[in-house]
C-alpha cells in the first residue's frame, strides 16, 4: 500500500563504534523473535578460538559487518513511520559498554 507522505523528513542514525552497529527493524510482538535472532547470531559466530584476531571479539566484528553501521527511517506526521509490529533494536555485539550514536533528522519541516 502506498501512502502520501506530507512530512518529507527522515531520521538517519549512525553508530560511531566498530562493534556496536545500527539498529535493525524487526517484529516486536513476540519476544521469541529477539531470542531467535540472538541464537542465530551465536550460531553464525561459533567458536571464537578459530579466529586470528586475538582480542576474543572477532565474532563481534563479523556480526557488525553483516548488520551494518546505520539505518534511515521515514518520519510521518512527526513520528517514525514503522509497521504495526515493528520495533527498532540496537545491536551491541561486544558489551555491555557505554556507546554513543549520531542521529540526524533530514528534510524540511512542513
Amino acid at each position: 500500500m502506498l501512502q502520501t507522505v506530507h512530512d518529507p523528513r527522515m531520521l538517519h542514525e549512525f553508530s560511531v563504534r566498530t562493534k556496536q552497529q545500527r539498529d535493525f527493524i524487526d517484529v516486536n510482538a513476540d519476544p521469541a523473535v529477539v531470542a531467535d535472532l540472538l541464537r542465530a547470531y551465536a550460531e553464525m559466530v561459533g567458536d571464537e578460538t578459530r579466529f586470528k584476531h586475538a582480542e576474543g571479539n572477532s565474532g563481534a566484528h563479523a556480526l557488525t559487518s553483516l548488520v551494518g553501521p546505520s539505518v534511515t527511517l521515514p518520519i510521518h506526521d512527526g513520528r517514525l513511520s514503522l509497521g504495526r509490529w515493528q520495533a527498532i533494536y540496537l545491536c551491541e555485539f561486544d558489551g555491555p559498554r557505554e556507546r554513543s550514536l549520531q542521529v540526524q533528522v533530514l528534510g524540511a519541516l512542513s
